[in-house]
């Protein structure tokens, strides 16, 4: 009879040990994820800032893609638009020379290029919630 309770003794302890090391295992992972999450996010502006942000998995970061298309769209794309809109308007008799035509014509491509990467996005992002 004591050699059964040693023996069960001796399971407990192995299983309290194995308990402890998954319990181990599990708050290191969990540090680890903290600290990669923590290294993407303080990289996120310079991502969004140097448009890198495509690159991100639009499953995992649908909100931050949405930022920096908004950011692009609003603060870089519109606003130059209309610079060159308005410091164009004032040629003489609305004669453009080639290369005015030629960037306002690249600006009106990359809107609607970055348009259609957003609408993109949107529709994908809209498949991966199903």
């Amino acid at each position: 009879m004591g050699d059964v309770a040693e023996a069960k003794n001796v399971e407990d302890e192995g299983e309290e040990e194995e308990a402890a090391d998954e319990e181990g295992k599990r708050s290191k992972n969990y540090q680890e994820g903290v600290t990669l999450g923590q290294h993407l996010y303080s990289a996120l502006h310079l991502l969004l800032y140097t448009g890198f942000f495509r690159l991100l998995p639009s499953r995992d970061f649908p909100y931050e893609l949405a930022v920096g298309y908004a950011l692009e769209l609003f603060l870089s794309m519109v606003p130059m638009l209309f610079c060159m809109i308005f410091n164009n308007a004032e040629t003489p008799a609305g004669v453009l020379t080639a290369l005015q035509s030629a960037a306002l014509l690249l600006k009106v491509v990359s809107l609607m290029v970055l348009l259609t990467e957003l609408i993109l996005m949107i529709w994908e992002v809209s498949l991966n919630r199903k």
